[in-house]
């Protein structure tokens, strides 16, 4: 038979896709130059891929785990802490994690050049 599917990981995404979904909304509450603004349609398109996911439990704990420090250190406006999480997750988990681990890069890169931060 089927090997018995993996137990479906006990977190709560809801923390983290609030962080994403605030900072997209302050990003693109300031006047953008259209490179910006595409970089950060891209973006919305990829987080909602990962929110997908994240609500199926297909995301490991220990990238959850990561997500959650990385979206604490964003939330506060230190892009500097997100930026090496995420290097951290790039070099780790990039195979099954790529397509919004680059939105993700966008993200920090503009919450670092604008300023914003959620508290």
């Amino acid at each position: 038979g089927a090997p018995p599917a993996p137990p479906p990981p006990t977190y709560d995404p809801s923390g983290v896709i609030g962080t994403i979904q605030g900072l997209m909304a302050q990003c693109g509450a300031y006047q953008l130059q259209p490179v910006d603004k595409r970089r950060l349609e891209d973006t919305e398109k990829r987080s909602g891929a990962l929110f997908t996911k994240l609500q199926a439990g297909g995301v490991s704990q220990p990238v959850f785990d990561k997500l959650e420090q990385l979206c604490g250190a964003l939330a506060a406006g230190d892009a500097r802490t997100a930026l090496e999480v995420h290097v951290h997750l790039t070099t780790t988990d990039w195979a099954d994690n790529g397509h919004w681990l680059m939105g993700l890069k966008r993200l920090i890169e503009l919450v670092g050049k604008l300023g914003v931060a959620l508290q």
